[in-house]
């Protein structure tokens, strides 16, 4: 036990800290299949246990996955024989953004891996557009969805149904959030959740940052409106609460999504109002629509009024 406090308060690699449950449970779990104990085995599992120490989780993610390719291991959970998985949730400290530490890393993590961050240096949104999130005051992170059961024509509306269940969690706790289209997550026309999306080989990453607690002060500087969880409640919010609450909630949810497609969670969004009424004005590239919003279409495009007519958009930057 004193190992494994210490593995897990070790801070020589500091970008890279494993959760410390997650980590217990992991190294409990692990097993020496019985017949093959050999002094290889012993010596590969010292040789991981020394250099948990000084690499980077994709490089032990490997090193565990190649003895469990070789047979060498097996996890046993609940007395019942599993497939190995790794850590659901790496937490890192400080990175440059968690969708790019996806993109640089996504050969070696599982399906719904998901990395959170206490800082980004560079955390962005669509467009590349700058996320301002104080260290340790909001929820920065990204999860590896599988797309096999998933239709093509769905991948878009990931980042649709992960808004959408942001938005119901805020309900829940009181906050009037609406989603605004394509996926942003807003209170009173102030931003307090962004999502981006990028195709990773066969799997989609997704990027969510969510103001947990973050004061008006530090929105300052930025310009365009924002709020958190924190200014609409008044009270401080465990964000590994929250990221566990959404993580369920999205799980259920995507394989609806894949199951049903998008129509369901369709009509929670109109249900909220999905701004349908509001003049706004529509920006794609050096393009620049002005009209107002009519409705979200069942497919999940926008129904746009605008002087000359009702156009169906697929895609651009909404502004309200």
């Amino acid at each position: 036990m004193l190992m494994l406090k210490y593995i897990h308060e070790y801070d020589g690699y500091p970008k890279f800290t494993w959760d410390k449950d997650a980590l217990l449970n992991l190294l409990t779990r692990i097993s020496v299949l019985q017949g093959k104990i050999r002094e290889q085995v012993r010596s590969s599992l010292a040789k991981w246990l020394k250099k948990i120490f000084k690499v980077s989780q994709p490089t032990v993610i490997r090193m565990l996955n190649d003895l469990v390719e070789k047979g060498f291991l097996e996890v046993r959970d609940a007395g019942c024989d599993a497939h190995y998985q790794i850590p659901q949730i790496i937490s890192l400290d400080e990175c440059e953004s968690t969708h790019k530490y996806m993109h640089e890393n996504f050969a070696y993590l599982q399906e719904w891996t998901v990395v959170t961050a206490e800082y980004q240096t560079g955390g962005h949104g669509r467009h590349g557009r700058a996320w301002v999130a104080p260290k340790g005051k909001n929820l920065c992170f990204n999860v590896i969805l599988p797309v096999k059961n998933l239709k093509p024509e769905f991948y878009a509306s990931t980042t649709q149904i992960a808004a959408i269940t942001i938005a119901k969690m805020l309900n829940e706790k009181g906050i009037d959030a609406n989603v605004k289209w394509p996926n942003d997550v807003l209170v009173n026309k102030r931003k307090i959740c962004g999502i981006i999306s990028e195709l990773l080989g066969t799997d989609i990453s997704i990027g969510v940052g969510i103001n947990v607690n973050t004061e008006k002060s530090d929105f300052a500087e930025l310009d365009r409106l924002a709020t958190s969880i924190f200014i609409e409640t008044g009270k401080i919010w465990d964000k590994k609460i929250l990221l566990q609450e959404f993580l369920q909630k999205f799980k259920a949810n995507f394989a609806l999504l894949c199951e049903n497609g998008l129509l369901p969670f369709i009509e929670d969004w109109r249900k909220m109002g999905c701004f349908a009424g509001h003049k706004a004005r529509l920006v794609e590239g050096s393009s620049v629509l002005d009209g107002i919003v009519e409705a979200v279409n069942d497919d999940g495009s926008l129904l746009f009024r605008t002087e000359t007519g009702l156009k169906t958009i697929w895609s651009g930057d909404l502004e309200i």
